[in-house]
């Protein structure tokens, strides 16, 4: 009896190698200003998906921001026009762009959202005053019962002003606040 054969989608497969790379490039223990860099835009990896309009999208982790449509092109996934173009502000960690050639000017015709849990490998904040249950769910210490509680909580009591007020919902105190941190943003909150 042979062992069983386990399939994974490609987004799995490239969600796994994402997290071996971040791995692979901080190393072993983190110091404090490392650990505080790994969730700064300035941070030397930068991940974010990349298709064209006629490709899936994939993902891509480049040594930083500046050269990232320059190693999507040398992977193959940008067209050769994206060699040498930057990214627009608006495009951070852990989201989705969608780029094509325009003669010889490569163009980022759309930025969107990757899939949470893709997202927060590549380093995003999970918005919590806009993510679902099931998003919710994927952060550390939290898990179906207390996404629940903070969808009901939002929907009862508004937004969330900052990752703080989260310990108005039952089951989460400071030390999840403090877990959740690095992890979260609460936007939207007026």
């Amino acid at each position: 009896m042979g062992l069983p054969r386990i399939t994974l989608g490609a987004t799995a497969v490239v969600a796994i190698l994402a997290a071996i790379t971040i791995s692979a490039r901080l190393g072993g223990a983190l110091e404090d200003e490392r650990e505080a860099a790994l969730f700064d835009p300035a941070s030397p990896l930068f991940c974010a998906g990349v298709r064209t309009p006629s490709t899936e999208p994939r993902l891509v982790c480049a040594a930083s921001r500046a050269s990232f449509l320059a190693e999507a092109h040398a992977s193959g996934l940008a067209p050769e026009a994206c060699a040498s173009a930057s990214l627009p502000a608006r495009a951070g960690a852990g989201c989705l762009v969608v780029v094509e050639a325009r003669g010889s000017a490569c163009a980022v015709v759309e930025v969107g959202r990757l899939p949470a849990a893709t997202a927060l490998i590549c380093g995003a904040r999970l918005d919590v005053n806009a993510a679902t249950e099931a998003e919710l769910a994927l952060l550390p210490g939290i898990g179906e019962v207390r996404a629940r509680r903070i969808v009901e909580s939002r929907a009862r009591d508004g937004p969330f002003p900052d990752a703080e007020s989260l310990d108005r919902v039952h089951g989460i105190g400071p030390k999840t606040v403090d877990l959740l941190r690095p992890w979260i943003v609460a936007g939207g909150a007026e």
